[in-house]
């Protein structure tokens, strides 16, 4: 909350055409920078560039047109990155599978995203299906062959504002999984705004989030367009003891997770290792009732901030910004304003906040 910036709610926002456009300056202004470190190694900015340019070469070989949808099947990995980078270069969208979901759950999702195409991990088992499968190396080497070994200069697709980026799969806990599709203008924009609303810059970025959920394009997108360097801990985001030595390793300045995985961490000994994290997205479920209790004892346990100070700037931070976006709404009941304490709990329904504190 220290790190969001309140006084820029409601003030006008730009936004590029395409969220490359955020991405592209830093291929060659970083080009020998870390981009994407995975628990195996480690892409430079001007290594993503080569390697996501020849496979978007690779992909317009292969007959898909901008607009196609390519899935990207794998765990969370440096070449993962890569191959969602070149599915954007090529005007494609893509749909990322989590190769840790259950292999019926895989095929479900396949056979739903109506791609031809799957980019794969090395080694990976196929899930079935009558989609042509590819991994990453074999994908830019075809980009390579087929631009005489130099990959094809980088020239970003202009479509519309409403052509897709990614889809995103509803759990399916009602019924069948639903297609959620964002467009290039949404994930430009969720983007831009990301850069407004949040003063820390991005040194290093912990993902800790599966690829086939929302939250993960958030930590991709927001460290890329920024030039930082994401780090990828573990090939599944519940492994918190590598998040956390990940964090010391490389001093994580962010981090998104779900809210029981952040507690699990505050409230055990691996929170030591977490000290120069200075901006925590936590979403994805209900928000658990110790985590605010919890971050109060942490602050107060290094002596540089004590509870009530704690409460003060964030009763100050919440108010003030609920205030200008109300305004920015052009209403003035929308919202009740609230005192949060240490460990309260929040809640929106029906559009109040109310809070509820727990001693």
């Amino acid at each position: 909350m220290f790190d969001w910036a309140p006084d820029a709610c409601g003030a006008p926002l730009r936004w590029p055409e395409h969220v490359l456009d955020m991405v592209v300056p830093h291929f060659a202004s970083r080009a020998g920078q870390s981009a994407v470190t995975d628990w195996d190694g480690s892409f430079s900015y001007g290594e993503l560039d080569v390697l996501s340019g020849a496979a978007a070469a690779g992909l317009a070989a292969l007959g898909c047109a901008p607009g196609s949808t390519v899935v990207v099947r794998s765990s969370p990995s440096r070449s993962a990155i890569a191959a969602l980078i070149a599915i954007l270069r090529a005007g494609c969208g893509y749909v990322a599978i989590d190769t840790s979901f259950p292999p019926e759950k895989q095929r479900q999702l396949q056979a739903a995203s109506a791609a031809t195409l799957v980019i794969t991990e090395p080694g990976a088992t196929v899930a079935g299906g009558k989609e042509r499968s590819i991994d990453l190396m074999t994908l830019a080497r075809i980009g390579l062959d087929v631009e005489n070994r130099a990959p094809r200069p980088l020239t970003l697709p202009r479509s519309a504002e409403h052509a897709v980026a990614y889809t995103q799969f509803t759990s399916g806990s009602t019924g069948t999984p639903k297609a959620v599709q964002v467009s290039v203008a949404a994930l430009s924009y969720s983007t831009a705004a990301r850069l407004a609303y949040y003063r820390a810059p991005v040194g290093a970025f912990l993902l800790c989030s599966s690829m086939s959920f929302d939250s993960s394009v958030a930590s991709i997108f927001w460290t890329l367009s920024t030039g930082g360097h994401l780090i990828i801990p573990a090939d599944n985001p519940s492994k918190i003891v590598q998040a956390a030595h990940a964090a010391q390793r490389f001093s994580a300045t962010h981090i998104l997770l779900i809210p029981s995985l952040y507690e699990l961490l505050l409230s055990s000994h691996l929170r030591d290792r977490m000290t120069t994290l200075r901006t925590v997205v936590v979403a994805g479920e209900v928000y658990v009732n110790g985590i605010v209790s919890v971050e109060v004892e942490r602050f107060s346990s290094d002596g540089s901030i004590d509870a009530r100070e704690f409460s003060q700037k964030m009763n100050a931070a919440v108010n003030k910004s609920l205030k200008d976006c109300v305004k920015s709404l052009g209403r003035d009941d929308y919202i009740r304003l609230f005192e949060l304490e240490p460990g309260a709990t929040i809640n929106l329904v029906d559009g109040s906040i109310a809070a509820k504190t727990f001693k």
